[in-house]
């Protein structure tokens, strides 16, 4: 893809939870002058509750209601780079927010990222959060402009992911 106006386009951070869109996403937009948007924050501070309790208290379809109406409320904001919520790609055409990208990790990386956190609405046990993970890669990537791999290591660091995404973008 040729990108020729970043100024203009936001960048959209999808990926499977503990991808590390919000850690990455946060880096960027400081490192580029742009805003941090976090999808699930904005809702949290909207709604006063946690993501959980919303799942808890009115149920998946009204979170995901929610992830649409985020998306109509900043489908015009302009130098943002956005974290998605985990499934808000599979939901909703996230492309009116900007260019997409995937931040992919392996499943034993994100399920040592996350195992012990107990903000994560759909994780049960890691059966069920391997399979949703195996569902998810394919949307991740059709719905994506680039894929960015997330794995730790020495070439892979955030500072170092960080740089990869800005890179695309040089008139930042």
């Amino acid at each position: 893809m040729d990108i020729k106006s970043p100024c203009n386009k936001n960048i959209v951070l999808i990926g499977f939870m503990g991808s590390g869109k919000s850690s990455i996403g946060s880096r960027l937009a400081k490192s580029i002058g742009y805003t941090f948007i976090d999808s699930d924050l904005f809702i949290i501070q909207q709604k006063k509750i946690t993501i959980s309790q919303i799942f808890q208290h009115y149920g998946e379809k009204y979170f995901r209601e929610l992830e649409s109406d985020f998306i109509l409320q900043h489908q015009n904001i302009k130098q943002a780079v956005i974290a998605t919520g985990g499934g808000m790609p599979l939901f909703n055409d996230i492309r009116s927010l900007g260019y997409v990208f995937f931040l992919k990790a392996t499943f034993e990386t994100i399920y040592n990222r996350i195992h012990s956190s107990q903000d994560r609405p759909l994780f049960k046990d890691k059966m069920a959060l391997y399979q949703l993970f195996l569902k998810r890669q394919n949307i991740y990537k059709e719905k994506s402009d680039f894929i960015i791999d997330t794995q730790k290591g020495i070439q892979n660091s955030v500072e170092q992911i960080r740089k990869k995404i800005k890179n695309l973008f040089p008139d930042t």
